[in-house]
């Protein structure tokens, strides 16, 4: 079967708490690096991190949804399509890019594996400042304050296997924005004991 290639064939829901305008520059990069055709989200709003992640879902009418963080950058040109490609082949529930820090060095992100030697890692979590996945009825949980732990729960919730991508390498300023690690985690491990 042919791809309409006049179809969106994948969603990026960006949630943050910043103004349009304060992620102007993202969008813009986003979509000048893509590869598909693409229906971008912005969810900007002072709610929780869950809540906006929740209202881009809603809005949501493709197979695949990507999430970006707001703080991130330099990206690839084709990233979507490789993070996409290796979702449908390698049996991950979702995909994730290889989390830099901003002078390049390799952030101590899902459950510190930096292992470069393979295209593709197992991880046993997915950090989601840029993730792929497909689109289910599953929902961030919004019990979770301001952010932390909600996208550690959707994982958990999803279940399956998860994999970062060495080849899609972006930057993550990790700004950690409105977190609550504490209550959060206090609150995960009593859902999930």
């Amino acid at each position: 079967m042919v791809e309409d290639m006049t179809k969106p064939t994948v969603s990026i829901i960006i949630p943050t708490i910043k103004t349009k305008k304060e992620v102007a520059s993202l969008i813009s990069e986003i979509k000048s690096t893509v590869a598909y055709k693409l229906n971008l989200i912005v969810v900007s709003g002072n709610r929780s991190a869950a809540e906006n992640r929740n209202i881009g879902l809603d809005k949501v009418k493709t197979k695949f949804i990507i999430m970006c963080d707001d703080d991130t950058e330099a990206y690839p040109d084709g990233w979507d399509r490789d993070l996409i490609d290796a979702l449908k082949h390698i049996g991950a529930s979702m995909v994730g890019a290889r989390l830099l820090n901003s002078d390049g060095s390799l952030q101590l992100t899902n459950n510190r594996n930096l292992d470069l030697s393979k295209d593709f890692v197992e991880v046993k979590t997915m950090i989601t400042a840029c993730c792929v996945f497909r689109n289910t009825k599953l929902r961030f949980d919004e019990n979770y304050i301001g952010s932390g732990y909600e996208d550690t729960d959707f994982c958990r919730q999803l279940g399956g296997k998860f994999f970062v991508a060495n080849r899609v390498k972006i930057i993550h300023r990790n700004e950690s924005k409105n977190q609550f690690n504490e209550q959060n985690r206090h609150y995960f491990r009593e859902k999930w004991k």
